[in-house]
C-alpha cells in the first residue's frame, strides 16, 4: 500500500510503498478515507511530543475518517499504525460513527482541531453565557473553530486576534464582534479597547508576547486557557500580571479527556458542522503531496489540511 513514511526524527515524510498493516487483539484494519495533518503530528515526528517517539520507519499521522469492513464510516483521533496511508490499524473501540450529512473534511476538522477549540471553551474555560472571549491566533484551524464555537456556546462578545493582515481578513468573514492584528505597536491597548471592560476568557493558541499583552485586557477572575504555542514555546511571565486581577492560567489538552468525554465533545462539534453553525477553510491534497503539505503545516497554513489517500 501507499503511505506517508517517516525515516528519521525531525525529517519530512514522503509517499512510498509500505507493508500492509496487521491488526492485533482489539483492533481492525480499515480503509482510510481522509486524514488530517496537525501540529501534534509534526511534534511526534520530531521527537518533541511528551509521549515515546515512533519506531521508524513508519507511516505518520494521528486522525482519520475510516471505512470499516461493513462499510460504516467513522472518525478515529489516534490511528494505531499511522493515519496517512491507504489502510491503517485502529482500536475497534476508538471509532466514532459519523453523523449523517457530514463531509469527510468536516469530520476531520471536528476532530483534533475541533476538540481543542470546543473543549478549551467548554472543559477548560467553562464558558458561561454572556461572557467576553478573545482568541489569540484565531486565523488558524483551531482558532477559526474557537471563535465560532464561542458564539454557539453563548459568549456575549467574541474577539479574534491574528498575526497578519491576511489572517484578519479571514476572520472578518466570520462576522466577529471585533478583530485585532497582533503585529504592531500598542497591542495591549488595542486588546483592552476591544475587550469593552475586560475579557472573561482568553483562548491562547500562540503563547509568547501576545499572551502577556492580553493579560492586561482580562477582567477580574478571568480565565486564560493555554492550548498552543505557535509563536513561542516559552514566556517570561511576571507574577503580578496574574495576581493583579486574580487570573487563572489553565493548561488544556484534549488528550486528557476520557474516551467518553472526547466522543461526546466530538459529536457536539460534528453536529454543529452539519447544522452550518461552524465553518472552516479546508484544503484537500493527495498522499503524493504529503511532503509539501507537511512543510506548509509547519508554517501555519491557516486552514485545515486534509489528505485523501
Amino acid at each position: 500500500m501507499r503511505a506517508a513514511v517517516l525515516h528519521e526524527l525531525g525529517g519530512v515524510p514522503a509517499a512510498e510503498d509500505f507493508a500492509e498493516p496487521v491488526a492485533g487483539p482489539g483492533q481492525e484494519v480499515v480503509e482510510v478515507v481522509a486524514a488530517g495533518i496537525n501540529p501534534v503530528d509534526l511534534a511526534i515526528a520530531a521527537g518533541r511530543f511528551y509521549g515515546p517517539p515512533p519506531q521508524l520507519p513508519a507511516p505518520v499521522g494521528s486522525e482519520a475518517v475510516v471505512r470499516r469492513a461493513d462499510g460504516r464510516l467513522g472518525y478515529v483521533a489516534k490511528v494505531a499504525s499511522g493515519a496517512l496511508a491507504e489502510r491503517a490499524v485502529v482500536g475497534t473501540d476508538s471509532v466514532i460513527d459519523l453523523l449523517e450529512g457530514i463531509q469527510p473534511g468536516e469530520a476531520i476538522a471536528a476532530g483534533i482541531a475541533g476538540l481543542a477549540a470546543w473543549g478549551g471553551l467548554e472543559h477548560g474555560a467553562r464558558l458561561a453565557a454572556g461572557e467576553k472571549v478573545v482568541v489569540l491566533g484565531a486565523s488558524g484551524a483551531v482558532g477559526q473553530i474557537a471563535v465560532q464555537a464561542a458564539k454557539v456556546l453563548g459568549a456575549g462578545l467574541v474577539v479574534g486576534a491574528a498575526r497578519s493582515a491576511e489572517g484578519i481578513d479571514r476572520l472578518r468573514r466570520l462576522e466577529l464582534d471585533a478583530t485585532v492584528e497582533i503585529e504592531g505597536d500598542g497591542l495591549a491597548d488595542r486588546l483592552a479597547t476591544a475587550a469593552e471592560g475586560g475579557f472573561d476568557v482568553c483562548i491562547d493558541l500562540i503563547y509568547g508576547p501576545a499572551l502577556l499583552a492580553a493579560l492586561g485586557a482580562m477582567a477580574p477572575l478571568g480565565r486564560v486557557v493555554q492550548i498552543g504555542n505557535a509563536a513561542a514555546p516559552t514566556l517570561e511571565l511576571p507574577a503580578g500580571a496574574l495576581r493583579a486581577r486574580n487570573l487563572s492560567l489553565i493548561g488544556y489538552s484534549s488528550a486528557r479527556l476520557s474516551p467518553d468525554e472526547a466522543a461526546a465533545t466530538y459529536r457536539k462539534v460534528a453536529d454543529r458542522f452539519v447544522a452550518g453553525d461552524l465553518k472552516i477553510e479546508l484544503e484537500e491534497l493527495s498522499l503524493e503531496e504529503v511532503g509539501s503539505a507537511w512543510s506548509r503545516q509547519a508554517g501555519s497554513p491557516h486552514r485545515k489540511l486534509v489528505v485523501i489517500p
